[in-house]
């Protein structure tokens, strides 16, 4: 299981630390301690530079969720890894945000960015925001040109309904409510995996 690409332990938890990094901190603390009980290890690694400490054909599966799109590279060495590492017939699976999801087409008609948050951007020292998110065909693009087979695409909408979640949130003062109705507006979207906010992708190793 690979997530984001930075190291939560190093996140600040006093008075200089950003709301934001006071709550990953908590999720990481809480992380810490279900691996703790269900004997699984945690490994920090620099996809970037570093390769997997796995052998050649070695694992059943791995999953990536909303992890290349921070890095500030190419993820072609990355997938090749994990494609080094899987065994014939193993399991990659990818998620990533969608460039190009309904929102952002919208957006972007009215004359705003489809990019991630300006003020992190700027202010960020490194930025770990989202360098490049892909598309639905850059997704696919990305496996196969990494040696990945039957490929199969499957729009999601966790970050739409979490955005939905807040705006209802302001109408009904119930987050449960709101959660609801939010699923049930954006479930028919993932007929159309091009409009959703989050690409996950399932393909095997031959």
């Amino acid at each position: 299981m690979i997530d984001d690409f930075k190291s939560l332990d190093s996140f600040k938890t006093g008075n200089n630390a950003t709301e934001n990094e006071i709550v990953e901190k908590n999720f990481l603390n809480r992380a810490n301690k279900v691996f703790k009980k269900l004997n699984i290890k945690k490994i920090n690694l620099n996809f970037e530079k570093e390769k997997f400490k796995f052998k050649k054909n070695s694992i059943d599966c791995i999953t990536s969720f909303h992890c290349i799109e921070h890095f500030h590279g190419s993820p072609k060495k990355f997938l090749k890894e994990c494609n080094r590492v899987l065994k014939p017939g193993g399991t990659l699976v990818l998620a990533v945000p969608n460039a190009v999801n309904f929102r952002k087409r919208i957006s972007v008609l009215f004359g705003n960015t489809n990019y991630y948050y300006l003020d992190h951007y700027w202010n960020q020292m490194p930025y770990y925001g989202h360098v490049r998110e892909p598309t639905k065909e850059e997704l696919k693009l990305f496996c196969i040109n990494s040696g990945f087979v039957n490929t199969k695409l499957y729009g999601k909408n966790f970050m739409g309904i979490e955005r939905l979640v807040r705006f209802f949130n302001k109408i009904f003062l119930s987050k449960k409510l709101s959660r609801s109705v939010s699923k049930i507006l954006l479930k028919p979207l993932e007929l159309f995996p091009g409009l959703c906010t989050d690409l996950h992708i399932v393909c095997k190793k031959k």
